[in-house]
């Protein structure tokens, strides 16, 4: 049984606990994913967004230009009848 000390009395660096990375040194790195990862989703849902609104924007005017076309229709075709 070893109580993490080699033979000249120093600390065992050899076993498991040496090779973990102290809370301290991951924490930044473990932000730096995050940052990275949002920054990724960002990068596709924004430009993604953009399109969808774009393409939302383009149906809503075609929409538009048809109902006010109907109307028109209507309109003469009740002058007509008038």
């Amino acid at each position: 049984m070893s109580l993490g000390l080699a033979m000249d009395g120093a600390p065992d660096t050899t076993g498991a606990d040496a090779r973990r990375p102290s809370a301290a040194a991951a924490q930044p790195r473990g932000n730096r994913l995050v940052f990275h990862i949002g920054g990724l989703c960002l990068g596709i849902a924004i430009p993604l967004l953009g399109i969808i609104g774009g393409a939302q924007w383009s149906y809503a005017a075609r929409e538009r230009q048809e109902v006010e076309a109907g109307a028109i229709a209507r309109a003469r075709d009740v002058a007509a009848a008038v």
